[in-house]
């Protein structure tokens, strides 16, 4: 997906009061983010794995912090009431085993469902996914 993407949807998600955290995969910055560091006020947190990704956030304004990806189940505990709203768990990305989405599925209480948007770049990986996710 092309980080411009990601970029409006986060826009959008703002605007709508939602909580916003930014990730880095390692997949190389755009020029939007070079030209205009004040994209980093978009959101409520950076997460990074490495302190190789934490450096590809360090001049964005905005708090950073390392985790192992994509949900540090141990720092994170999301509240499930949705007090009149989906609980619904949106992750943006492509299909890859080091995205970790089979982390997000295992962790995930009943209730919530995970929508995964992005292309389905492993097949394989897709495939266990779905598996993980079934019952």
């Amino acid at each position: 997906m092309p980080l411009w993407i990601g970029l409006f949807l986060a826009a959008q998600a703002r605007m709508l009061g939602k909580i916003l955290i930014g990730l880095d995969h390692g997949g190389g910055e755009h020029p939007l983010v070079a030209r205009s560091k004040e994209v980093g006020t978009m959101f409520d947190l950076f997460l990074a794995y490495s302190d190789f990704g934490r450096h590809a956030f360090a001049d964005l304004e905005g708090e950073v912090l390392m985790t192992r990806g994509p949900v540090d189940t141990e720092y994170y505990a999301p509240s499930f009431s949705t007090n009149g709203r989906s609980n619904d768990i949106v992750a943006l990305g492509r299909c890859l085993p080091h995205k970790g989405f089979d982390r997000i599925i295992r962790s995930l209480p009943c209730g919530p469902r995970l929508k995964i948007i992005g292309s389905r770049t492993d097949q394989d990986y897709f495939r266990y996914l779905n598996e993980l996710a079934s019952g």
